[in-house]
């Protein structure tokens, strides 16, 4: 029969106390350095451990913060783009979030970018980056400037690297300070053996760098310090060496005192050892246990456990209420994170994250089902009208109306960002028609939403993907999903249904856009202009060109010019790619004027470039560095664009005007071009769109709609200048028409400066002026 745990207690406090006292004169010394040498090794190694934790989730921070602001597509279009504003305020919004000391952002070959602070503009930033492709998101203690900082890199990647974020917390004084009272030890950093940082002062310094542990054989001979050097992944690889160091002078002084008591005390101890011993046993040892099995239920994720209440202990009382009240905020805590981390905060619909999971199970157990991307196109013009409280209730509502939804089988939503919305709906036998849930979908969102008396009508915009016809992977239905969203929203189709290779345009799109910013930036020859000459149909003579930008990209040849000037509009390139026109043009026009033939330019601008506050101060600039008249050059733009924003647009067509340009109103006759808006633009001229003349000779229609046009046009004051002529019979019909100026294939196609000089030297049908260049 097994001895009662109690009984057991008992008789081994006795026996220990027994045989203490025979042998303790033999055995203090080695037994009591041997247990210190143990507690203090367990010390050490607790301390290293709490030190390698407090790392980790410093790194676990920074690893976040890194791949979050990594996979930022706003971000990533910023630093492909060399948006430094947007660079410097993404790196500082992110810094903040995790109260960073170091936000770095550097190209490829380790040159410095962007920096929050401002303080590493003479540092070399190769060294960190050595290895970066292959990086593993470890964190290492370095020193920089003197200043010792854990940082993470991180690859920014669209698609290929196009710079790396450097993100780090500074190690000072008060992180060591505060890793001393979690660890109960001294802390101390070094390099090289010369102390960084430490919690020990004065000349103990050196000794807490020695590695030391305790010994108690000589009264004479005792090392203050019992140090060890911390050996861990984080450290190893980097230049800081962390030292941990236990003060061993109490050990020395509790042990010398109780080796003078310890004989007197061992007869009593036999005593007091039993009678303790039988009250520990019965007070302590089995709610003690209990509260044992209680932490482990918690351990287990069962918060459904009974309070410790038959012991007279008031502490084993306290303990088990603080248990018990630390499972109940554990499981709160635990179901709020669950509920925060899986959906949005505002609708309660999923977020990204949980969507991505319920695709990946929905997949598992679907033979088919049908996503829907929501896209709200008037979100940010409500949410900056009529305020962000209206904006978040209207978002409130429409997630109501998803949830509304009937659907005979599953079907869940999500909301992404701003007024993005995702729903899925699995597709069987017994579901509606695609058709049928597409229109439910639509009635139900459409209608206007009201708040406070305001009323809304929101501008909705669907992309479509079925699985598993549209991809196989979560990651690729919610893209292709997004993006024939956004390819509603850019051609304003209302719906789109994903067609097979628009994943892969996109794609070749972004290399595009980052080709295109190369050559912009580098100005490395890809980017040419060619001039198409305009006759003046009074003079028959050439005085003017238009200004049209070329591109031969390498590998791929000459890209066309709407293709990549609509992916600059989309990426915010647009500014930057015609200011390099207005340069270039410009450069061409001064040449040819001191050359001793004044030609007049057309420059196209987009919508985008009228609307930017500076864009005449920039131009009138421009004129002036090249010593051009404004009145020799025409700004060429189309009604579409000058409705973009219309107050903007005429005002600057205004400016402009004032500032002495020609403004010319291009693409005229098609889109929303109307008789009605056209006596309100500061326009000096329209261009008919080439649509009406390049069969002019054929069509009656077309020539009716041009002599009117001309004559209308006269009326009000405004010269008229025809596009597209292909043939003679065209041409001789506008001059019939009165029309001021003509430019075609017919007079000449669109030339490179050198190749026009030749062709104006030569050309003596239009009797133009002869270029000085030595012909």
């Amino acid at each position: 029969m097994k001895t009662s745990l109690h009984k057991q207690i008992i008789a081994l406090a006795v026996t220990l106390v027994l045989v203490t006292t025979l042998v303790i004169q033999l055995t203090s010394w080695w037994s009591a350095s041997e247990f210190n040498k143990r507690q203090i090794e367990s010390r050490t190694s607790n301390a290293a451990d709490v030190v390698v934790e407090f790392l980790s989730l410093r790194e676990e921070l920074l690893d976040t913060a890194s791949n979050v602001l990594a996979a930022d597509f706003g971000f990533k279009q910023a630093v492909a783009t060399s948006d430094q504003a947007t660079i410097v305020s993404a790196l500082g919004n992110h810094g903040r979030r995790i109260d960073a000391d170091l936000m770095i952002l550097s190209d490829r070959q380790g040159e410095l970018v962007a920096d929050t602070k401002n303080q590493f503009e003479n540092i070399s930033l190769n060294r960190f980056l050595e290895g970066s492709e292959n990086v593993t998101n470890e964190a290492h203690v370095i020193t920089i400037a003197g200043q010792v900082y854990q940082l993470l890199v991180q690859p920014v990647k669209a698609p290929r690297t196009v710079g790396y974020i450097i993100v780090g917390f500074e190690i000072d004084q008060a992180i060591i300070e505060r890793l001393k009272q979690l660890t109960g030890m001294e802390v101390t950093l070094a390099r090289n053996s010369n102390p960084l940082l430490s919690t020990i002062t004065g000349d103990d310094i050196d000794a807490g760098l020695s590695e030391n542990t305790l010994s108690m054989t000589s009264v004479w001979e005792r090392p203050r310090f019992s140090t060890a050097k911390i050996n861990n992944s984080r450290l190893n690889s980097s230049q800081v060496e962390m030292f941990v160091s236990a003060d061993l002078q109490p050990i020395y002084q509790e042990y010398d005192a109780l080796a003078f008591k310890i004989i007197t005390v061992a007869i009593s101890s036999v005593l007091v050892a039993v009678i303790a011993a039988f009250i520990f046993s019965r007070s302590m040892i089995r709610p003690l246990a209990r509260l044992g099995e209680m932490a482990n239920r918690f351990a287990r994720g069962d918060y459904q456990a009974t309070p410790v209440s038959d012991s007279g202990s008031a502490e084993v009382q306290q303990l088990s209420a603080a248990l018990m009240s630390m499972g109940s905020a554990v499981e709160s805590r635990e179901h709020k994170i669950r509920l925060q981390s899986e959906h949005d905060s505002l609708t309660g619909l999923m977020n990204q994250n949980k969507l991505k999971a319920a695709l990946s199970q929905s997949f598992l157990r679907w033979q088919q089902s049908l996503q829907v991307g929501i896209y709200i196109d008037n979100f940010r013009q409500i949410n900056d009208q009529l305020g962000p409280e209206f904006a978040d209730k209207c978002l409130e509502e429409i997630a109501w109306r998803l949830l509304k939804i009937l659907h005979p089988a599953e079907s869940y939503h999500a909301r992404f960002e701003g007024g993005e919305f995702f729903s899925v709906f699995q597709l069987t036998a017994e579901t509606p028609a695609v058709n049928e849930i597409l229109d439910q979908l639509e009635k139900q969102l459409t209608p206007s939403i009201t708040v406070n008396n305001l009323q809304a009508d929101l501008d909705f915009y669907f992309g479509i993907t079925f699985y598993p016809q549209d991809g196989h992977t979560e990651d690729t239905i919610i893209r292709r999903t997004r993006l024939s969203a956004d390819h509603a929203r850019l051609h304003r189709l209302g719906m789109h249904v994903y067609e097979k290779g628009q994943d892969e345009q996109r794609l070749e799109a972004f290399a595009t856009i980052d080709a295109l910013n190369q050559a912009l930036s580098t100005d490395n020859g890809e980017l040419y202009l060619n001039f198409q000459p305009k006759v003046n149909l009074q003079t028959n003579q050439i005085t003017s060109l238009e200004t049209l930008i070329r591109w031969q990209r390498p590998d791929v040849g000459q890209v066309r010019p709407d293709i990549f000037v609509e992916l600059a509009e989309q990426a915010g390139l647009i500014t930057k790619l015609t200011r390099w026109v207005v340069d270039k043009a410009l450069t061409q026009q001064s040449l040819w004027q001191s050359a001793g033939t004044p030609l007049h330019t057309a420059i196209n601008v987009s919508a985008e470039d009228i609307c930017q506050d500076n864009f005449c101060r920039f131009m009138v600039s421009a004129a002036q560095q090249h010593q051009i008249s404004p009145k020799s050059c025409t700004i060429e733009i189309t009604e579409r664009d000058i409705m973009h924003d219309e107050r903007k647009g005429l005002m600057a067509l205004k400016q402009l005007r004032e500032a002495g340009f020609r403004i010319a109103l291009d693409d005229y006759g098609v889109g929303q071009s109307a008789l009605a808006k056209l006596k309100e633009l500061p326009v000096d001229e329209i261009k008919l769109d080439k649509s009406f003349i390049m069969k002019l000779n054929e069509s009656g229609a077309d020539q009716k709609i041009v002599s009117s046009t001309i004559k209308l046009a006269h009326s009000l004051g405004l010269n008229v200048v025809a596009e597209g002529i292909e043939n003679e019979e065209s041409l001789n019909l506008l001059l019939e028409y009165g029309c001021n100026t003509a430019q075609g294939y017919f007079i000449s196609r669109p030339l490179p400066a050198a190749e026009l000089e030749n062709w104006l030297y030569h050309e003596t049908h239009y009797h133009l002026p002869v270029i000085a260049t030595g012909h």
